[in-house]
């Protein structure tokens, strides 16, 4: 019998690995399970905004081997064509979603990890496979269509719902039978992280949406990590091209919200596409011309943007 414990396909013990398995464990998402043939991948730990740690299984070798197919989820781009001029919103979260959609036992045997010379195998949809994303979503999707059907305005973006109406009362309702149905269907609603109660205003999808001011704009929190990620850039006064990589990420996303934000972080790409791709790690001083960027950036992400833009008049 092989010795699980020195193989280099195990993966690697520590303290939080350990409260991740054995919370994965309790709740039945992982199954201890005898030798047999098996596809044996590490498994690691994410950081999540909440200050926990979301179990990601390194499947990028199984996933050669999978079969995926062109699909779209929903973006912010979208969210304006959807919402209206004083609407009233709530948005449901599931918690943890993936782990709702069970996988065959025949296909279990793909989803196996070694952990402390056991070997263990999900039963559960796993984040990192590559068709996990619209697996779910064709679920949530069709969650949402059957509410469409019954008049009620609702858009989803994997586990996150967001409902609209013009009338408080009536989307009231709309929640409760949207919430009835997913708890109906086996579904845990995240009750923190939802907002139940009808607002004029939230969080959607990384921006904070207001219809009765028709604006929209980055949350807070997003706004607080921007500048203090462009501040220690500056103080610092050099970057390597992975890290900028990644800015550049962030500002992209950030430009749907901050006006003229597109305007400014052109000098960051050009600064990018002259770096060496070989050479990630190594650090580069900043040109004047990314520092008017990064300044510009830090002063200006907290600004504000239509959600509808009226039509120019003709003159």
């Amino acid at each position: 019998m092989p010795n699980l414990n020195q193989t280099n396909l195990a993966t690697p013990v520590s303290v939080e690995m350990t409260k991740a398995i054995e919370k994965l464990v309790t709740q039945d998402v992982l199954e201890p399970v005898s030798l047999s043939p098996s596809f044996i991948s590490r498994m690691f730990l994410v950081p999540k905004s909440d200050g926990s740690a979301r179990p990601i299984f390194n499947l990028r070798a199984l996933n050669d081997y999978v079969l995926t197919t062109p699909f779209k989820l929903l973006n912010m781009y979208q969210v304006p064509d959807f919402l209206q001029p004083q609407d009233w919103l709530c948005k449901v979260d599931l918690s943890q979603a993936y782990f709702h959609q069970l996988i065959s036992k025949s296909h279990r045997r793909y989803l196996r990890l070694i952990y402390k010379g056991q070997l263990m195998e999900m039963t559960c949809l796993p984040f990192g496979l590559s068709t996990a994303p619209k697996t779910f979503a064709c679920l949530t999707n069709w969650i949402a269509q059957s509410l469409r059907d019954q008049g009620v305005r609702i858009i989803v973006y994997l586990d996150d719902y967001l409902l609209a109406h013009q009338d408080k009362d009536t989307l009231v309702k709309h929640v409760n039978l949207l919430t009835n149905r997913l708890n109906h269907l086996g579904f845990l609603v995240n009750v923190q992280k939802s907002q139940l109660i009808p607002q004029k205003n939230l969080s959607f999808l990384g921006v904070h949406w207001d219809p009765w001011k028709n604006q929209k704009y980055l949350p807070q929190d997003k706004v607080s990590a921007l500048r203090g990620r462009i501040s220690e850039i500056l103080k610092t006064n050099r970057i390597d091209s992975r890290a900028l990589r990644s800015l550049i990420g962030v500002v992209n996303f950030a430009s749907f919200a901050v006006p003229r934000g597109r305007l400014n972080y052109r000098d960051l790409l050009v600064f990018l596409n002259s770096l060496p791709e070989e050479q990630s790690t190594k650090l580069y001083y900043l040109p004047e011309e990314v520092r008017v960027n990064l300044i510009w950036w830090y002063q200006n992400c907290h600004r504000v943007s239509q959600i509808h833009v009226p039509p120019q008049l003709i003159s």
